[in-house]
């Protein structure tokens, strides 16, 4: 079973910082290493392996939460060059790679060295927050498409409310949605879209 999420930065308009209250949370169905650095022209990200917390050109683009069945991994045969790094999740022995192609970065997680998986008893890899401190607007792909600024209190009950726990296969009208940060926005592609939730989480104070 393999896992694949691709997250691309993308230059827009500045629209101005606001306070957020949302949080947003993907699940797919530790010692600390060392940050890992992947660079190319103009992209420099760091990525904690054991967190799975990114930072692309100072942009957070997630806050680290790296979780597979609710707890924390250690991080072995951890291996970085400056555009791929590759290591494995214990106990679960899943792994994982982080590849940098120009502007897009590909995660990959593989479960398939895992000790066994049942029907009933899934591994549960969660792997995404949002960094909401830093975030202005989502873009998110329910319904017709939704516009959704973090500050707002109707829009984060709402979503929490009606939303939280959404399938990707089936709930999102495409695989994919994007959060702005600034001037700039980031788009979190689900190459492997089937079997994952979304979870939102509504903070009334930030």
């Amino acid at each position: 079973m393999v896992r694949q999420i691709l997250m691309k930065c993308l230059k827009s308009m500045h629209l101005s910082p606001s306070k957020s209250l949302l949080v947003l949370a993907l699940v797919s169905s530790c010692a600390n290493a060392s940050v890992i650095t992947l660079a190319s022209k103009g992209n420099t990200l760091r990525i904690s392996p054991a967190s799975l917390k990114v930072e692309w050109n100072k942009l957070a683009i997630n806050s680290g939460n790296l979780r597979v069945n609710g707890e924390p991994q250690k991080v072995t045969n951890l291996r970085a060059n400056n555009k791929t790094a590759s290591w494995v999740l214990s106990p679960s022995q899943i792994s994982a790679v982080a590849r940098l192609d120009q502007d897009q970065l590909l995660l990959s997680f593989d479960a398939s060295s895992h000790a066994k998986i049942t029907r009933n008893q899934p591994v549960t890899l969660s792997w995404f927050d949002l960094a909401e401190n830093k975030t202005q607007t989502l873009l998110l792909p329910f319904s017709e498409g939704m516009r959704v600024p973090t500050n707002s209190q109707q829009w984060g009950q709402f979503l929490a409310q009606e939303y939280s726990g959404s399938n990707t296969t089936q709930d999102l009208k495409m695989p994919f949605w994007s959060a702005q940060q600034g001037g700039r926005f980031v788009n979190y592609q689900l190459v492997t879209p089937n079997n994952n939730e979304l979870g939102c989480d509504f903070a009334s104070q930030k």
